[in-house]
């Protein structure tokens, strides 16, 4: 039995650490300047296609 719980426990460790990529990466150009913000599309070019829109906010705080 402690067995069969060890390796049910691997398995879901196992499972659970493959999940966590840490891969924020992204790469696109600069669509709209705002006063308070940025907003950036992706530089992949596919007519049919529909690509999100990040808009990354500016303030003064630190």
């Amino acid at each position: 039995m402690k067995r069969i719980f060890l390796f049910v426990m691997v398995l879901f460790v196992s499972a659970l650490l493959a999940g966590c990529g840490n891969r924020s990466d992204f790469q696109g150009i600069v669509h709209e300047v705002k006063e308070s913000s940025i907003a950036v599309v992706t530089d992949d070019v596919e007519p049919e296609a529909s690509y999100p829109v990040y808009e990354v906010f500016v303030d003064d705080k630190n």
